[in-house]
């Protein structure tokens, strides 16, 4: 968990007002002495969407998989994450049981909880497999690049929010990333261009503060943030918000990551397809993609999409 000086540091306050996040800073966990297999940790009010994000809350807990493991010749092959109810940003507790450690894998659990929640409480319930690399004579990648993506120098840049008219102009997260839109031919920026099509985006994502670990590295857990993004491709089905097509908002509740190869380059290409949307419920596809067109992961999410009023006088800032 982070020290007492490190959390002063990350609480200061950026140019607009939201906390400055570190997402490998603020999504360590540490031992509790006086419990084995339990974790804390303690996430910054910088993740904040409305409750904690999604993506954020299932790296804390594959952290603490990855530490109950204790294994760094093991490397996460896939962790699923249960959210079963929402998390608010704060002190963290996580409960691991590690199901089997053998020789070249590992199986675990973790039980992700706010700290104030009664003893064997399940908000975030994530299971995940470590392994170790291994020769084998297949060894091959069917995904391709999109034809129609565009490479980062050519992607979209965002304009600016306006916090008047946008009602997801406060969120913290977004000051977390950066964030362009990278299909050729698209931009759901300019309303007076788009046109309703297939519920697929390509987004380019990354995170300001970038998550190297000491050796240089891309932290692979990070990529749970990137794989947690369902709802570009629903605007680009329904078209831009207006009176006929209000605001939505997308609970994550289940989310699955197959960490495919080592990405070597902080920015992300997120490349979201949306099969099915209906009965207040959606699945996105995701392909995750580095600078150098490597498929760096595959992920798969179910959300509830509802719709959304917003009042700034309510803690979650929602109605």
């Amino acid at each position: 968990m982070p020290s007492a000086e490190d959390l002063a540091e990350r609480a200061a306050a950026g140019p607009s007002g939201v906390p400055v996040g570190d997402f490998l800073l603020d999504t360590a966990v540490t031992p509790d002495a006086q419990l084995p297999g339990r974790f804390l940790a303690d996430l910054s009010e910088a993740w904040r969407v409305f409750y904690a994000f999604g993506g954020c809350t299932m790296a804390v807990a594959l952290r603490a998989a990855q530490a109950a493991v204790a294994r760094p010749d093991l490397t996460p092959q896939v962790a699923s994450a249960l959210f079963v109810a929402p998390v608010h940003c704060g002190p963290l507790v996580v409960d691991t049981e590690v199901l089997r450690n053998g020789r070249s894998a590992a199986q675990v659990t973790a039980k992700l909880r706010s700290a104030g929640s009664p003893d064997g409480q399940s908000d975030v319930h994530l299971t995940a497999v470590f392994g170790a690399p291994h020769e084998s004579r297949i060894n091959f990648i069917d995904a391709v690049w999109p034809a129609d993506a565009l490479d980062l120098a050519d992607a979209v840049v965002p304009p600016e929010r306006d916090e008047d008219s946008n009602p997801f102009s406060r969120i913290n997260y977004h000051a977390q990333t950066d964030f362009r839109m990278a299909m050729n031919g698209f931009n759901f920026h300019d309303p007076a261009t788009w046109e309703p099509g297939p519920a697929r985006a390509l987004t380019w994502h990354r995170l300001r503060n970038e998550p190297l670990l000491p050796d240089g590295t891309y932290d692979p857990i990070s990529l749970c943030a990137p794989a947690d993004i369902l709802g570009p491709a629903i605007f680009a089905k329904l078209g831009p918000m207006s009176p006929e097509n209000p605001p939505f908002l997308v609970l994550s509740l289940e989310i699955t990551v197959h960490f495919v190869a080592p990405a070597t380059s902080g920015w992300i290409m997120q490349h979201t397809r949306v099969p099915f949307a209906a009965n207040g419920y959606a699945d996105a596809v995701v392909e995750l993609w580095d600078e150098h067109h490597t498929l760096v992961a595959l992920a798969t999410q179910r959300g509830h999409v509802r719709p959304v009023t917003f009042d700034r006088s309510t803690p979650d800032g929602t109605a």
